[in-house]
């Protein structure tokens, strides 16, 4: 039945099956059409438009549209409030919460009555946090090319087993990887090796020094195990157990590289 025009002289004249439209529609097992004369789910059904093929039973309310890119549902409040979500049952007030602040441009996402996360426009907070120097804005994975270099005469590298690096970052923390087997390295060059090209540059803070290790290799000489990566570029340096001090490549084939670190990024 549908539900009639509703004046002023009328009030008392409920829900009557002689209107000519069928905006809404309660169906002999008390559920709730919106939109629709046989509704969905087990309460409410609003549908704009089409025809859902099937929905989950249990559903107290379904939304259908339509739309082929969206179906929405929008909470409107004044400005300063927040327009929020509520789940919980009626034993608890311990209940989860998705609340969203127009005017602070934030969505918070509360369980068990603590804030455990909050999107803002800096990135993704933690317990309440609100300092965006402290938000992780970045996940992303990829791969990177290495170069052979030196702080001299860069190195002859005829040929590599791999030439694809790995990398991972989470905020503007970078852990990077490589390994090839069957280098050829004609001629060492001269001077410290380096191996450039990382994913991102790296930070400029001061006295900022990050390592990677360097394992199951004979590219680089003198029993090296590691290095750092240099402040506000995009290279690794190869040093001396106990020192400072680079070393050069070594020249021959086949030799092995296997290189994982971690900076941050500029």
């Amino acid at each position: 039945m549908g539900l009639s025009k509703i004046v002023r002289d009328s009030l008392n004249t409920g829900i009557d099956d002689n209107s000519d439209a069928t905006a809404i529609t309660i169906d002999s097992s008390e559920k709730v059409g919106i939109g629709d004369t046989s509704p969905l789910g087990n309460k409410v059904h609003i549908r704009t438009a089409g025809s859902a093929t099937s929905v989950n039973g249990d559903a107290g309310l379904v939304l259908e549209s339509d739309d082929s890119t969206r179906c929405d549902l929008q909470f409107m409040g004044p400005d300063g409030a927040f327009q929020s979500i509520y789940f919980g049952d009626v034993s608890d007030d311990n209940r989860g919460i998705i609340a969203y602040s127009h005017s602070g441009n934030n969505m918070r996402f509360t369980v068990d009555a603590s804030e455990r996360m909050r999107l803002t426009a800096d990135g993704l907070t933690f317990n309440g946090d609100t300092a965006a120097a402290n938000a992780l804005n970045d996940y992303e994975t990829g791969t990177w090319t290495p170069t052979f270099l030196a702080s001299g005469t860069n190195p002859t590298v005829n040929s590599v087993g791999n030439g694809t690096g790995y990398y991972v970052k989470v905020g503007d923390i970078v852990h990077f990887s490589y390994y090839t087997s069957a280098m050829n390295i004609g001629s060492a060059g001269s001077g410290a090796a380096y191996v450039g090209n990382l994913p991102f540059t790296s930070s400029n803070g001061s006295n900022e020094y990050w390592l990677f290790q360097y394992v199951h290799g004979t590219a680089i000489g003198s029993s090296v195990t590691g290095g750092y990566i240099n402040n506000n570029q995009n290279a690794i340096t190869f040093i001396l157990p106990n020192s400072t001090s680079g070393v050069s490549w070594t020249a021959g084939s086949p030799q092995y590289m296997m290189i994982a670190g971690s900076y941050r990024a500029a």
